[in-house]
């Protein structure tokens, strides 16, 4: 009599099962440090969109875009009601480097609905971000991420420069802004939200005393714009992004 195979043993597949037990014992099957192990999903919601795969900080997370944008407020007032909102588990300003992350999974998942929102919203109302830039007199110009909140971080490097298209000369200038250097991947990325080339604007000079700025996404018709060079008192709406924890 012949004996059937069960399909499922403890509820693991039987069918593939050495072959899978040996790929994950093979370091050269294993998913490199700091790759995209998950693929960027976005899934539509009454008032917000989740967006998984987003590679921010070192680690893919899952993340949620508000259909509403945060009221406009300097980047000092933005600061202080992203940190209360996110002590209530609500929408809050993000830095320059989230936003890119964002814009990356968008791209990733080649979502239309979401990029068109994004793309009307960078050329009208040239959102907010907790990234400010402190232009130095001397030695490497200073950039702040997720300013004065909890995890608040900052990398020194030369931002100053000329205002241009970017291009391989600004690729440590841009890993420190946007936590991304590979100049293709983030003129393709650019590409697919606006539908332009990208544009760098900053101080092109070293400053006699410090000078602060805050870097926002200003887009345009026939650009997109990294802009580093905004007043810190000026008002403007933000995204709203929050992490699913």
């Amino acid at each position: 009599m012949k004996q059937e195979i069960p399909k499922t043993i403890f509820g693991i597949e039987v069918s593939g099962a050495i072959e899978r037990a040996l790929a994950e014992q093979n370091p050269k099957n294993k998913i490199p440090e700091g790759e995209n192990s998950t693929q960027s999903k976005i899934i539509n919601f009454n008032d917000y969109w989740r967006i998984e795969g987003v590679d921010y900080n070192q680690k893919t997370g899952i993340y949620e875009l508000s259909k509403e944008l945060i009221p406009s407020a300097t980047q000092e007032e933005l600061a202080q009601l992203s940190k209360l909102s996110r002590e209530n588990g609500g929408f809050y300003a993000g830095d320059a480097r989230l936003h890119y992350a964002i814009f990356k999974a968008i791209k990733q998942a080649e979502n239309t609905e979401i990029r068109d929102f994004v793309r009307e919203k960078l050329r009208s109302s040239y959102p907010n971000t907790l990234t400010r830039v402190r232009y130095q007199p001397s030695g490497n110009d200073e950039v702040i991420h997720n300013y004065k909140q909890k995890d608040e971080s900052s990398f020194t490097g030369r931002v100053i420069g000329p205002d241009r298209e970017i291009n391989e000369e600004d690729k440590e200038c841009l890993e420190i802004l946007l936590g991304a250097k590979d100049i293709k991947e983030i003129k393709e990325v650019s590409g697919f939200i606006n539908g332009t080339r990208t544009h760098i604007w900053r101080l092109n000079s070293i400053p006699k005393n410090l000078d602060e700025r805050v870097v926002r996404f200003i887009a345009y018709s026939d650009w997109l714009s990294l802009y580093c060079y905004r007043d810190p008192s000026d008002q403007n709406p933000a995204f709203g992004v929050r992490e699913v924890l």
